[in-house]
């Protein structure tokens, strides 16, 4: 079974979400977009997306693997449920269709599409079960899923928790949502997926590079394009955060190779069928 948080509050936590989203949409793109655009084509191979699959992405957020469909030559569209990001994918990705929309409740017709994708997208669901009931709803007979998800440590633990418990903040506490790396149990992803009536689900690890120009880029990237780890940081209050933010900084400095800084990561892709 998947991990629970007894103090989750699934409204809450999807208003934290729209909000949240809103306010970075402006910069995830150059900022935490790039460490999400590593995964876009191992998802799209397991999702087997070729020209002419009708494919829809979810939780698009500006739209790299939208657009990186449409390159493959598939009729690609991109869901959203903030309205923010979703300008900001057609403003970088005018030749794609972007619809603002729940994937919990998905403006689609029934079969509609060949293939459904969410790269790093189900944690950020209030009920993924529903997510995923949604996605098998609108895909064809014979449709592939596709879903990604970080595999721990990564940045997060790498960087993030080295530099609370540096600062002497380790048990600062975390925003009352979902148990981050839901996604990374295969089993449990596994049951979700037979659960929500999908067949023969696949799991892939992939291993990642992410790569920053500066520590400072690093900061950015955290304080930009993130919401959940940004939300914990802003909580500590100024004076707290300043020391976790000199740690990261002093940390992130560490892992300089290659005239920037390079942190390995993992990923899960995860597949499926409709029968």
């Amino acid at each position: 079974m998947m991990a629970k948080n007894p103090e989750f509050d699934p409204a809450a936590f999807k208003q934290f979400e729209h909000d949240g989203w809103g306010e970075v949409a402006g910069t995830y793109h150059d900022t935490f977009g790039g460490l999400t655009r590593l995964t876009v084509e191992a998802l799209l191979d397991a999702a087997e997306v070729k020209e002419g699959t009708r494919l829809l992405d979810v939780a698009c957020g500006t739209g790299n693997v939208t657009a990186a469909a449409h390159a493959r030559g598939a009729k690609a569209a991109g869901l959203d449920f903030v309205a923010a990001m979703v300008s900001e994918a057609r403003g970088l990705h005018p030749e794609v269709e972007f619809t603002e929309g729940d994937a919990e409740a998905m403006p689609f017709d029934d079969g509609k599409f060949e293939a459904v994708v969410s790269n790093f997208g189900l944690r950020h669901f209030p009920h993924p079960e529903r997510a995923l009931a949604e996605f098998f709803r609108v895909l064809t007979p014979g449709g592939r899923f596709a879903a990604s998800d970080w595999i721990p440590p990564g940045v997060y633990g790498t960087i993030i928790m080295d530099a609370l418990e540096a600062a002497g903040h380790a048990d600062a506490p975390p925003a009352s949502v979902p148990p981050p790396y839901n996604f990374a149990d295969q089993a449990a992803f596994g049951g979700l997926l037979k659960a929500a009536g999908f067949s023969a689900p696949e799991m892939r690890e992939v291993t990642l590079l992410t790569r920053y120009p500066s520590p400072m880029h690093l900061l950015d990237t955290i304080y930009k394009g993130s919401v959940n780890v940004r939300n914990r940081l802003e909580a500590l209050g100024a004076e707290a955060r300043d020391s976790v933010n000199r740690a990261i900084v002093e940390i992130a400095g560490r892992h300089e190779k290659n005239g920037a800084i390079e942190i390995p990561a993992k990923a899960l892709i995860a597949s499926a069928l409709k029968p």
